[in-house]
């Protein structure tokens, strides 16, 4: 019996939070973003990086003497 009671509460749960579902807005027909000049480009074609990719590594005070 309680199996049965507890299968019921759990149906009548689910079915209650399904009924308040939020309701998903209509997808719009037209574009929501316009393509226009790109922000930047890459290019992969060059074999060395650019020297905004450089690794630069801070020498701690002992080496620098």
């Amino acid at each position: 019996m309680s199996t049965r009671l507890f299968a019921l509460a759990c149906l009548v749960t689910a079915t209650t939070f399904a009924a308040d579902a939020p309701k998903l807005p209509a997808i719009p027909e037209q574009l929501i973003a316009q393509k226009k000049e790109l922000v930047f480009a890459d290019d992969f074609e060059k074999a060395e990086l650019g020297k905004a990719w450089a690794i630069e590594v801070a020498a701690s005070q002992s080496q620098r003497d």
